[in-house]
């Protein structure tokens, strides 16, 4: 579904991205770990065709489509998700504001579409603060409105920055059993995460990047096997 292939990209003269190739296949869920600073978030803006970074080399294909040269809206209307970094919610607007103005009809419906009441559905909390703005919401309420809002575009593949990042050990542990179901409905999904624990709960397969480059690729079960490569890139015994 979405094959990246010697990607490099960089912000000004630093050089970040040096060589990225990766697989996300249809209906999987894809993890990207490492350390802060390796790249992870800006391989997530180059798919997005997000300026910076620039992109000097490689391809970005997504369902046999090239995505570089394309503009961010065009890459969304394509079909892909974006759940940004840092949630990106409007403090003034409602719950069901932000799920209204993300709303896409897709060109082709492979099962039920996303509407607001299916999010509400996978997030009860945000029912109850549908009225609520959100300046007004808990972080754990910000990032299920985050993924509520990427979902009513109902993309074929959802990426997801760093879903975990701030969140509370209990609403993070609740954020984990929505994401799974959220993968058993059979969206594909890119994880970047440095949450070890959320990724090989909920992928099927898992990349670690380190300085721009893809050090390693298997299984969460063989990641979670190899003390020496937690321990040497993600920092974990």
């Amino acid at each position: 579904m979405l094959q990246v292939t010697d990607l490099h990209a960089s912000y000004a003269l630093a050089q970040v991205l040096r060589g990225v190739s990766l697989e996300v296949p249809e209906s999987r869920v894809v993890a990207l770990l490492g350390r802060n600073g390796v790249g992870k978030t800006t391989l997530i803006r180059a798919i997005m065709e997000m300026v910076p970074p620039q992109v000097q080399a490689g391809s970005v294909r997504y369902a046999g489509r090239e995505l570089l040269g394309r503009t961010p809206h065009e890459v969304a209307r394509l079909g892909i998700g974006l759940v940004p970094q840092g949630r990106r919610v409007f403090r003034s607007l409602t719950v069901l504001e932000h799920l209204a103005i993300a709303v896409r009809v897709p060109a082709h419906t492979n099962g039920a579409r996303w509407d607001a009441e299916r999010v509400f559905e996978l997030f009860p909390r945000l029912a109850e603060r549908k009225h609520n703005r959100g300046g007004a919401l808990s972080g754990g309420e910000q990032q299920m409105l985050a993924i509520g809002r990427a979902l009513m575009s109902n993309p074929s593949l959802l990426l997801m920055d760093e879903p975990s990042e701030g969140l509370a050990p209990i609403i993070l542990q609740q954020l984990g059993d929505q994401l799974l179901a959220l993968k058993q409905s059979g969206l594909a999904i890119f994880l970047v995460e440095q949450n070890v624990g959320l990724a090989l709960k909920l992928a099927d397969e898992v990349y670690v990047m380190d300085r721009g480059q893809i050090v390693y690729h298997g299984s969460p079960a063989a990641l979670d096997a190899d003390a020496t490569v937690k321990q040497r890139y993600l920092g974990v015994g």
